[in-house]
């Protein structure tokens, strides 16, 4: 958002009111705002709750612009559920609507077997790839899944990276970065970030740490999960047990982002073991701060990481593979075949400047057609 402000665009990001926001509307730079909207207590909903209740978050939304005297040229929503409010804005004020869907529930349930993706999931999303104007999808291998499992148009979609934050996600002094963690200064240290769920392959990750070699000396930091007394997160220190990995993993538990550069910096290389991306947004956190990557075929890690230079793309998400990957990058960079910088320069091309300036260009050719049609229709009236 900061991004787009700079290239002119005015931008009100509208999303739920929770407990803890004491202020309704938050001023983010001189025409962008973040707008909290009340739709009750939602903290233990479920995503088809939440759904239920969004007709109140599109009344909210909608006596916001009222109260303002607003008028928005073009509707930008996030996920599905976002996508449905996003549908009625652009219905309501007829305006254009991009969508960006950031994982899509039909590969969860149908290749992952994720069983607890609600089938309105599915609906919704196969609603919004056919009634919104423009998808932005984030990969080639996004693209195929919308058109396989969607049948969304080819010509609705553009294709535009996601982007990084070149000045937070930067290289740190490795030493330093480690003895702030205080981490082992004799161990080879890898790095997992993410969420604890089936996709995110953490089980494949633990399977492969005793194939890793005994002389690398590997030790595991984890971040991410809900804590010690969620139930994925005990599942998983029980597997490191019973793996007798215990000692050789550190949980570091839920990490604010701006001290992710720490945890990054301090690590010989980050592992992205996943069995779905809809990108891969930590490896290119990871290849910012010049630690280099270990990632299953997933996302756009292909076209972000350099085979043999800034990492590795494994052939698939088997264990024997995963631990392959990490023995042969552990070994490039103990021969310091490259540094954090050239490790850091490989991702250039993705600092969020370049990607707004892309999303910018989507949404002035969205809002130009919308004037030409309007134009059309006042020319027919005239006539």
């Amino acid at each position: 958002a900061a991004e787009l402000e700079k290239l002119g665009h005015r931008i009100d990001i509208f999303t739920l009111r929770r407990s803890h926001h004491p202020d309704r509307t938050i001023s983010m730079g001189e025409r962008t705002r973040l707008i909290h909207i009340d739709i009750g207590d939602i903290e233990d909903l479920s995503k088809p709750q939440m759904y239920a209740r969004l007709d109140t978050f599109f009344a909210g939304l909608e006596d916001f612009r009222r109260d303002g005297d607003l008028d928005y040229e073009l509707v930008h929503s996030h996920y599905w559920i976002s996508g449905q409010v996003g549908e009625w804005a652009r219905a309501s004020w007829r305006v254009p609507h991009l969508v960006t869907f950031h994982s899509l529930g039909m590969i969860k349930k149908r290749v992952l077997n994720v069983s607890q993706e609600p089938d309105l999931r599915m609906k919704i999303e196969r609603g919004l790839a056919q009634t919104c104007d423009s998808i932005i999808v984030p990969t080639h291998r996004e693209l195929e899944n919308m058109v396989r499992y969607y049948d969304a148009p080819r010509d609705k979609m553009a294709l535009i990276p996601c982007g990084v934050n070149l000045n937070r996600f930067a290289p740190l002094d490795k030493e330093a970065a480690a003895r702030q963690l205080e981490l082992p200064h004799d161990k080879s240290i890898l790095l997992y970030v993410g969420r604890f769920t089936s996709e995110k392959g953490i089980d494949k990750l633990l399977e492969a740490m005793p194939a890793i070699e005994s002389g690398l000396r590997p030790h595991l930091v984890i971040i991410g999960g809900d804590g010690d007394s969620d139930r994925t997160t005990i599942e998983i220190k029980n597997m490191a047990g019973q793996l007798d990995l215990a000692e050789h993993i550190t949980f570091a538990g839920r990490i604010p982002q701006n001290r992710l550069p720490i945890y990054y910096s301090a690590a010989d290389l980050m592992v992205l073991p996943s069995l779905y991306e809809s990108f891969g947004l930590v490896a290119l956190e990871s290849l910012a701060c010049g630690t280099p990557v270990v990632s299953t075929p997933v996302g756009a890690v292909e076209h972000v990481i350099l085979q043999g230079k800034t990492g590795e793309v494994v052939k698939d998400q088997d264990p024997k593979s995963l631990a392959q990957g990490i023995n042969s990058v552990l070994a490039n960079a103990r021969r310091g075949d490259i540094t954090q910088a050239d490790i850091r320069a490989s991702v250039r091309n993705f600092d969020w400047a370049n990607i707004a300036a892309a999303i910018s260009r989507e949404y002035i050719r969205l809002a130009q057609e919308q004037q030409n049609r309007a134009n059309e229709v006042v020319h027919h009236l005239n006539i």
